[in-house]
Protein backbone atom coordinates (compact mmCIF):
# COMPACT_ATOMS: atom_id res chain seq x y z
CA UNK A 1 0.00 0.00 0.00
CA UNK A 2 1.40 3.58 -0.73
CA UNK A 3 2.11 5.84 2.01
CA UNK A 4 0.39 9.05 2.01
CA UNK A 5 2.15 11.42 -0.23
CA UNK A 6 3.39 14.51 0.71
CA UNK A 7 1.33 17.67 -0.12
CA UNK A 8 1.56 21.59 -0.37
CA UNK A 9 -0.36 23.24 2.29
CA UNK A 10 -2.36 24.22 -0.62
CA UNK A 11 -3.32 20.76 -1.00
CA UNK A 12 -7.01 21.20 0.22
CA UNK A 13 -8.15 22.98 -2.70
CA UNK A 14 -7.04 19.64 -4.88
CA UNK A 15 -10.34 17.66 -4.71
CA UNK A 16 -12.43 20.95 -5.86
CA UNK A 17 -12.87 21.18 -9.30
CA UNK A 18 -10.05 23.55 -11.00
CA UNK A 19 -12.92 25.14 -13.18
CA UNK A 20 -15.59 25.57 -10.32
CA UNK A 21 -12.98 27.13 -7.56
CA UNK A 22 -14.54 30.20 -7.78
CA UNK A 23 -18.24 28.91 -7.22
CA UNK A 24 -16.71 26.91 -4.38
CA UNK A 25 -14.05 29.40 -2.64
CA UNK A 26 -15.90 32.52 -2.81
CA UNK A 27 -13.59 34.04 -0.04
CA UNK A 28 -10.53 33.17 -2.52
CA UNK A 29 -9.67 34.68 -5.64
CA UNK A 30 -7.65 33.13 -8.27
CA UNK A 31 -6.26 34.15 -11.56
CA UNK A 32 -5.36 31.63 -14.59
CA UNK A 33 -2.14 29.67 -13.43
CA UNK A 34 -2.46 30.11 -9.57
CA UNK A 35 -1.12 26.47 -7.95
CA UNK A 36 -4.13 24.85 -6.36
CA UNK A 37 -2.61 21.49 -5.81
CA UNK A 38 -0.02 18.77 -7.31
CA UNK A 39 -0.39 15.32 -8.99
CA UNK A 40 2.15 13.06 -9.33
CA UNK A 41 2.43 9.69 -11.66
CA UNK A 42 0.96 6.07 -10.16
CA UNK A 43 2.36 2.82 -10.51
CA UNK A 44 -1.09 1.58 -10.35
CA UNK A 45 -2.51 -0.57 -13.58
CA UNK A 46 -5.66 1.05 -15.16
CA UNK A 47 -6.89 -0.83 -18.02
CA UNK A 48 -9.91 1.02 -20.37
CA UNK A 49 -12.39 -0.67 -22.43
CA UNK A 50 -13.81 0.78 -24.80
CA UNK A 51 -17.48 0.50 -26.57
CA UNK A 52 -16.51 -3.19 -28.61
CA UNK A 53 -15.08 -4.36 -25.46
CA UNK A 54 -11.50 -4.10 -26.36
CA UNK A 55 -8.97 -3.39 -23.45
CA UNK A 56 -5.71 -1.06 -23.24
CA UNK A 57 -3.18 -0.17 -20.39
CA UNK A 58 -3.45 3.25 -19.91
CA UNK A 59 -1.51 5.86 -17.84
CA UNK A 60 -2.54 6.81 -14.76
CA UNK A 61 -1.65 9.79 -12.10
CA UNK A 62 -2.80 10.68 -8.50
CA UNK A 63 -4.08 13.70 -7.29
CA UNK A 64 -4.43 13.23 -3.58
CA UNK A 65 -5.01 9.79 -3.78
CA UNK A 66 -7.16 9.54 -6.41
CA UNK A 67 -6.40 7.80 -9.69
CA UNK A 68 -6.81 10.13 -13.43
CA UNK A 69 -6.23 9.64 -16.57
CA UNK A 70 -4.56 12.43 -19.05
CA UNK A 71 -7.98 13.39 -21.14
CA UNK A 72 -5.04 14.01 -24.00
CA UNK A 73 -4.23 10.49 -24.16
CA UNK A 74 -8.10 9.29 -24.93
CA UNK A 75 -6.62 10.34 -28.86
CA UNK A 76 -5.09 7.18 -28.62
CA UNK A 77 -7.98 5.09 -27.70
CA UNK A 78 -10.26 6.21 -30.53
CA UNK A 79 -11.25 9.81 -29.77
CA UNK A 80 -10.99 12.36 -31.64
CA UNK A 81 -10.00 15.85 -29.89
CA UNK A 82 -11.29 19.48 -31.05
CA UNK A 83 -10.25 22.90 -29.16
CA UNK A 84 -12.78 25.85 -29.16
CA UNK A 85 -10.66 29.02 -28.30
CA UNK A 86 -13.77 31.13 -28.06
CA UNK A 87 -15.80 29.13 -25.50
CA UNK A 88 -12.73 27.91 -23.89
CA UNK A 89 -13.53 23.88 -23.98
CA UNK A 90 -11.81 20.69 -25.06
CA UNK A 91 -13.88 18.09 -26.64
CA UNK A 92 -13.52 14.56 -27.16
CA UNK A 93 -15.65 12.49 -29.40
CA UNK A 94 -15.20 8.51 -29.14
CA UNK A 95 -14.55 7.77 -33.28
CA UNK A 96 -13.07 5.58 -35.44
CA UNK A 97 -9.50 6.18 -35.06
CA UNK A 98 -6.56 4.10 -34.88
CA UNK A 99 -6.35 2.98 -31.09
CA UNK A 100 -2.45 2.52 -30.63
CA UNK A 101 -3.10 3.04 -26.72
CA UNK A 102 0.34 5.01 -25.29
CA UNK A 103 2.59 4.02 -22.16
CA UNK A 104 3.56 7.34 -22.19
CA UNK A 105 3.17 9.45 -18.76
CA UNK A 106 2.95 13.06 -19.76
CA UNK A 107 4.45 14.61 -16.64
CA UNK A 108 5.93 12.53 -13.66
CA UNK A 109 4.91 15.32 -10.79
CA UNK A 110 4.04 18.85 -11.07
CA UNK A 111 1.56 21.73 -9.82
CA UNK A 112 -2.22 21.89 -10.49
CA UNK A 113 -3.31 25.24 -11.94
CA UNK A 114 -6.61 27.43 -11.77
CA UNK A 115 -8.38 27.67 -15.15
CA UNK A 116 -11.19 28.74 -16.82
CA UNK A 117 -11.20 25.38 -19.37
CA UNK A 118 -14.18 23.40 -19.62
CA UNK A 119 -14.12 19.49 -20.75
CA UNK A 120 -16.49 17.40 -22.85
CA UNK A 121 -16.04 13.60 -23.36
CA UNK A 122 -18.97 12.54 -25.28
CA UNK A 123 -20.97 15.63 -24.80
CA UNK A 124 -20.85 15.25 -21.04
CA UNK A 125 -19.22 17.97 -19.12
CA UNK A 126 -16.65 16.44 -16.62
CA UNK A 127 -14.05 18.15 -13.93
CA UNK A 128 -10.68 18.76 -15.11
CA UNK A 129 -6.82 19.55 -13.44
CA UNK A 130 -4.99 21.44 -15.23
CA UNK A 131 -1.26 20.30 -15.17
CA UNK A 132 -0.10 23.09 -17.95
CA UNK A 133 -0.95 22.01 -21.58
CA UNK A 134 -2.71 18.56 -20.31
CA UNK A 135 -5.79 17.92 -18.22
CA UNK A 136 -6.66 14.83 -15.83
CA UNK A 137 -9.58 13.97 -14.73
CA UNK A 138 -10.44 11.88 -12.35
CA UNK A 139 -11.69 8.38 -13.44
CA UNK A 140 -14.43 8.46 -10.72
CA UNK A 141 -15.89 11.41 -12.78
CA UNK A 142 -15.74 9.00 -15.86
CA UNK A 143 -18.51 6.74 -14.77
CA UNK A 144 -21.48 8.46 -16.49
CA UNK A 145 -19.64 8.29 -19.62
CA UNK A 146 -21.48 5.59 -21.54
CA UNK A 147 -19.76 2.63 -23.07
CA UNK A 148 -16.60 4.10 -20.80
CA UNK A 149 -15.24 2.02 -18.67
CA UNK A 150 -12.09 1.40 -16.13
CA UNK A 151 -10.78 -1.99 -14.51
CA UNK A 152 -7.83 -2.13 -11.83
CA UNK A 153 -5.55 -4.58 -12.51
CA UNK A 154 -3.92 -6.02 -9.46
CA UNK A 155 -0.93 -7.68 -8.06
CA UNK A 156 -1.26 -11.51 -7.31
CA UNK A 157 0.44 -10.90 -3.92
CA UNK A 158 -1.00 -7.26 -3.60
CA UNK A 159 -2.38 -6.04 -0.33
CA UNK A 160 -3.75 -2.69 1.28
CA UNK A 161 -3.41 -1.25 4.83
CA UNK A 162 -6.60 0.19 5.27
CA UNK A 163 -7.46 2.15 8.66
CA UNK A 164 -10.19 4.39 10.02
CA UNK A 165 -13.45 3.88 12.78
CA UNK A 166 -15.42 2.00 13.84
CA UNK A 167 -18.69 4.52 14.47
CA UNK A 168 -22.04 4.37 15.93
CA UNK A 169 -24.89 6.13 14.59
CA UNK A 170 -24.79 10.17 14.96
CA UNK A 171 -25.23 11.28 18.49
CA UNK A 172 -25.32 7.43 19.93
CA UNK A 173 -22.73 6.07 22.40
CA UNK A 174 -21.39 3.00 23.58
CA UNK A 175 -23.18 2.29 26.66
CA UNK A 176 -21.88 1.30 30.08
CA UNK A 177 -19.65 -1.21 29.93
CA UNK A 178 -18.81 -0.80 26.00
CA UNK A 179 -19.35 -2.28 23.15
CA UNK A 180 -17.92 -5.46 21.95
CA UNK A 181 -18.00 -6.73 18.55
CA UNK A 182 -16.13 -8.25 15.76
CA UNK A 183 -14.24 -6.73 12.51
CA UNK A 184 -15.17 -9.91 9.65
CA UNK A 185 -12.94 -9.96 6.74
CA UNK A 186 -14.95 -11.33 3.78
CA UNK A 187 -14.08 -13.16 -0.10
CA UNK A 188 -16.68 -13.20 -2.93
CA UNK A 189 -17.81 -16.85 -2.64
CA UNK A 190 -19.76 -19.14 -4.95
CA UNK A 191 -22.18 -16.77 -7.43
CA UNK A 192 -20.94 -13.52 -5.38
CA UNK A 193 -22.07 -14.79 -2.05
CA UNK A 194 -19.87 -13.45 1.07
CA UNK A 195 -17.33 -16.04 2.62
CA UNK A 196 -15.69 -14.89 5.60
CA UNK A 197 -12.07 -15.32 5.87
CA UNK A 198 -11.13 -13.95 9.29
CA UNK A 199 -12.17 -11.68 12.38
CA UNK A 200 -10.47 -9.52 14.64
CA UNK A 201 -12.70 -7.96 17.87
CA UNK A 202 -13.03 -4.43 18.48
CA UNK A 203 -13.95 -2.31 21.45
CA UNK A 204 -16.09 0.91 21.82
CA UNK A 205 -15.65 2.35 24.78
CA UNK A 206 -18.34 3.71 27.11
CA UNK A 207 -19.76 7.37 26.12
CA UNK A 208 -17.98 6.87 23.20
CA UNK A 209 -19.13 7.00 19.51
CA UNK A 210 -16.46 4.83 17.71
CA UNK A 211 -13.11 3.52 17.99
CA UNK A 212 -10.04 3.20 15.70
CA UNK A 213 -9.01 -0.13 13.75
CA UNK A 214 -6.40 -1.23 11.69
CA UNK A 215 -6.20 -4.08 9.07
CA UNK A 216 -5.04 -5.33 5.77
CA UNK A 217 -7.08 -6.63 3.02
CA UNK A 218 -6.43 -8.04 -0.55
CA UNK A 219 -8.30 -6.61 -3.37
CA UNK A 220 -11.48 -7.77 -3.80
CA UNK A 221 -12.12 -8.39 -0.28
CA UNK A 222 -14.39 -6.33 2.27
CA UNK A 223 -14.96 -5.63 5.35
CA UNK A 224 -18.47 -6.06 7.74
CA UNK A 225 -19.16 -6.06 11.35
CA UNK A 226 -20.96 -8.19 14.00
CA UNK A 227 -22.60 -7.63 17.16
CA UNK A 228 -24.16 -9.21 19.92
CA UNK A 229 -28.41 -8.26 19.07
CA UNK A 230 -28.29 -6.56 22.84
CA UNK A 231 -27.06 -3.89 21.72
CA UNK A 232 -30.22 -2.54 19.71
CA UNK A 233 -28.23 -2.44 16.22
CA UNK A 234 -27.84 -4.19 12.83
CA UNK A 235 -26.32 -7.46 13.91
CA UNK A 236 -24.27 -6.84 10.76
CA UNK A 237 -24.57 -11.25 9.89
CA UNK A 238 -24.37 -11.07 5.98
CA UNK A 239 -26.29 -14.89 6.72
CA UNK A 240 -29.89 -15.64 7.65
CA UNK A 241 -30.54 -18.02 10.89
CA UNK A 242 -30.87 -20.29 8.37
CA UNK A 243 -27.09 -20.19 6.98
CA UNK A 244 -28.49 -19.19 3.71
CA UNK A 245 -26.48 -16.28 2.61
CA UNK A 246 -28.09 -12.62 1.77
CA UNK A 247 -28.11 -11.98 -1.89
CA UNK A 248 -27.92 -7.88 -1.35
CA UNK A 249 -25.32 -7.37 1.26
CA UNK A 250 -23.22 -4.49 -0.50
CA UNK A 251 -24.72 -1.91 2.18
CA UNK A 252 -23.72 -3.54 5.19
CA UNK A 253 -20.12 -3.66 4.43
CA UNK A 254 -16.90 -1.82 3.17
CA UNK A 255 -15.35 -2.28 -0.46
CA UNK A 256 -11.97 -0.99 -1.48
CA UNK A 257 -12.55 1.60 -4.28
CA UNK A 258 -10.58 0.78 -6.98
CA UNK A 259 -9.70 3.86 -8.42
CA UNK A 260 -7.83 5.48 -5.12
CA UNK A 261 -4.67 4.38 -3.50
CA UNK A 262 -5.09 4.91 -0.05
CA UNK A 263 -7.25 3.73 2.33
CA UNK A 264 -6.30 5.89 5.72
CA UNK A 265 -10.52 6.47 5.96
CA UNK A 266 -11.97 3.46 5.71
CA UNK A 267 -14.59 3.33 8.31
CA UNK A 268 -17.20 1.32 9.04
CA UNK A 269 -20.33 2.19 9.90
CA UNK A 270 -22.61 0.32 12.81
CA UNK A 271 -26.35 0.62 11.65
CA UNK A 272 -29.46 1.13 13.40
CA UNK A 273 -32.75 -0.45 11.84
CA UNK A 274 -36.48 0.80 11.32
CA UNK A 275 -38.90 -1.19 9.61
CA UNK A 276 -41.31 -1.40 6.88
CA UNK A 277 -44.33 -2.97 6.65
CA UNK A 278 -47.25 -3.18 4.72
CA UNK A 279 -49.79 -5.16 2.78
CA UNK A 280 -49.74 -6.38 -1.32
CA UNK A 281 -52.85 -7.25 -2.63
CA UNK A 282 -52.81 -8.82 -5.85
CA UNK A 283 -56.42 -8.50 -7.74
CA UNK A 284 -55.15 -10.70 -10.44
CA UNK A 285 -54.21 -14.25 -9.95
CA UNK A 286 -53.33 -17.61 -12.90
CA UNK A 287 -54.48 -20.38 -12.39
CA UNK A 288 -51.48 -22.12 -14.31
CA UNK A 289 -49.54 -23.45 -11.24
CA UNK A 290 -51.91 -24.11 -8.57
CA UNK A 291 -51.31 -25.90 -5.61
CA UNK A 292 -47.94 -24.52 -6.06
CA UNK A 293 -45.69 -21.80 -3.98
CA UNK A 294 -44.71 -18.52 -5.25
CA UNK A 295 -41.63 -15.75 -3.88
CA UNK A 296 -42.34 -12.25 -3.20
CA UNK A 297 -39.71 -9.84 -3.24
CA UNK A 298 -39.10 -7.00 -1.16
CA UNK A 299 -36.45 -4.64 -2.27
CA UNK A 300 -35.37 -1.45 -0.71
CA UNK A 301 -33.25 0.48 -2.43
CA UNK A 302 -31.36 3.33 -0.72
CA UNK A 303 -31.54 5.86 -3.77
CA UNK A 304 -27.71 7.03 -3.17
CA UNK A 305 -26.72 3.82 -4.94
CA UNK A 306 -25.06 2.18 -1.61
CA UNK A 307 -27.06 -0.71 -1.89
CA UNK A 308 -30.18 -2.74 -1.68
CA UNK A 309 -32.18 -4.71 1.31
CA UNK A 310 -34.28 -7.48 0.52
CA UNK A 311 -36.91 -9.47 1.93
CA UNK A 312 -38.18 -12.44 0.58
CA UNK A 313 -41.71 -14.22 1.60
CA UNK A 314 -43.51 -18.07 -0.12
CA UNK A 315 -46.69 -17.75 -0.12
CA UNK A 316 -49.20 -20.83 -2.02
CA UNK A 317 -49.67 -19.20 -5.60
CA UNK A 318 -53.84 -18.97 -4.77
CA UNK A 319 -53.27 -15.93 -1.86
CA UNK A 320 -54.02 -13.07 -2.74
CA UNK A 321 -53.03 -10.75 0.33
CA UNK A 322 -49.71 -10.68 1.93
CA UNK A 323 -48.66 -8.85 4.92
CA UNK A 324 -44.97 -8.34 5.10
CA UNK A 325 -42.48 -6.16 7.71
CA UNK A 326 -38.87 -5.63 6.51
CA UNK A 327 -36.12 -3.95 8.65
CA UNK A 328 -33.88 -1.38 7.14
CA UNK A 329 -30.98 1.14 8.01
CA UNK A 330 -32.28 3.71 9.49
CA UNK A 331 -32.08 7.35 8.28
CA UNK A 332 -31.61 6.47 4.91
CA UNK A 333 -33.98 7.15 1.52
CA UNK A 334 -35.78 4.24 -0.28
CA UNK A 335 -37.63 3.52 -3.35
CA UNK A 336 -38.92 0.19 -2.97
CA UNK A 337 -39.80 -2.61 -5.34
CA UNK A 338 -41.92 -5.12 -5.51
CA UNK A 339 -41.84 -8.25 -7.78
CA UNK A 340 -42.63 -11.78 -7.84
CA UNK A 341 -42.16 -14.92 -9.57
CA UNK A 342 -44.97 -17.22 -10.74
CA UNK A 343 -43.58 -20.16 -8.99
CA UNK A 344 -41.05 -20.75 -6.71
CA UNK A 345 -37.52 -21.56 -7.04
CA UNK A 346 -36.00 -24.59 -5.32
CA UNK A 347 -32.60 -23.28 -4.03
CA UNK A 348 -28.95 -25.02 -4.80
CA UNK A 349 -27.03 -26.60 -1.68
CA UNK A 350 -25.55 -23.83 -1.64
CA UNK A 351 -28.52 -22.00 -0.78
CA UNK A 352 -28.67 -20.09 -3.69
CA UNK A 353 -30.53 -20.58 -6.95
CA UNK A 354 -28.89 -21.92 -9.71
CA UNK A 355 -30.77 -22.49 -12.67
CA UNK A 356 -32.70 -19.94 -15.15
CA UNK A 357 -34.65 -17.06 -13.05
CA UNK A 358 -38.35 -18.25 -13.30
CA UNK A 359 -40.96 -15.83 -15.04
CA UNK A 360 -41.81 -12.85 -13.03
CA UNK A 361 -46.01 -12.49 -12.62
CA UNK A 362 -45.07 -8.52 -11.93
CA UNK A 363 -42.00 -5.74 -11.46
CA UNK A 364 -42.48 -2.40 -10.25
CA UNK A 365 -42.35 0.45 -7.24
CA UNK A 366 -44.61 1.70 -4.92
CA UNK A 367 -45.93 5.14 -5.09
CA UNK A 368 -48.92 6.71 -3.17
CA UNK A 369 -50.77 7.07 -6.80
CA UNK A 370 -50.16 3.38 -7.24
CA UNK A 371 -47.85 0.76 -8.58
CA UNK A 372 -45.55 1.65 -10.99
CA UNK A 373 -43.47 0.09 -13.46
CA UNK A 374 -40.55 3.03 -13.36
CA UNK A 375 -38.50 3.21 -10.35
CA UNK A 376 -38.27 7.17 -11.86
CA UNK A 377 -42.14 7.40 -11.27
CA UNK A 378 -41.82 5.76 -7.39
CA UNK A 379 -42.11 7.74 -4.49
CA UNK A 380 -38.89 8.40 -2.46
CA UNK A 381 -39.67 6.97 1.50
CA UNK A 382 -37.66 8.54 3.81
CA UNK A 383 -37.12 6.42 6.59
CA UNK A 384 -36.12 7.48 10.17
CA UNK A 385 -35.72 5.72 13.16
CA UNK A 386 -39.47 5.35 13.48
CA UNK A 387 -39.75 3.53 10.52
CA UNK A 388 -43.23 3.15 8.18
CA UNK A 389 -46.02 1.42 8.78
CA UNK A 390 -48.62 0.90 5.94
CA UNK A 391 -47.21 1.03 3.19
CA UNK A 392 -49.53 -1.03 0.90
CA UNK A 393 -49.43 -1.89 -2.79
CA UNK A 394 -52.19 -3.40 -4.60
CA UNK A 395 -51.61 -4.78 -8.09
CA UNK A 396 -54.26 -4.89 -10.78
CA UNK A 397 -54.73 -7.18 -13.99
CA UNK A 398 -53.08 -4.28 -15.82
CA UNK A 399 -49.96 -4.92 -13.73
CA UNK A 400 -49.10 -8.53 -14.48
CA UNK A 401 -46.72 -9.06 -16.89
CA UNK A 402 -47.73 -10.88 -20.37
Amino acid sequence: MKKAYFMLFIMLFALIPVKSVYALEKDQQYSIGDIVGSFQKSNAKMVIILKDYERRTIPVYEVNDELCICVEDLQYYGYKMTWDQKNRTTSLTFSDRERTGTTHFVKNRGNILYTDISVFIDGIDVNGYNIGGYTLVKISDLQAIPDLYFSREYGEQEKFQVKGKILLPQGDVAPKAGLNGKIIKYDYGYKGSPEKVSEVSFYIPENKNYCDYTTTIAPFQFLGYELDDQYGYYNGSLFEESGKPLEHYKIYTTILNDYRVNYDDFNIYIFKTAQLSGKLTINHLTNEYPGQIRTIYILAEEINGSGEIMEAITVPTEQTEINYSMPVIADKEYNLKFYATRYASITSQYHLWAGPAPPLLFSGYYSSKGFVTEKSQGDILMVDKQGIQNINVVIEPSNILQ
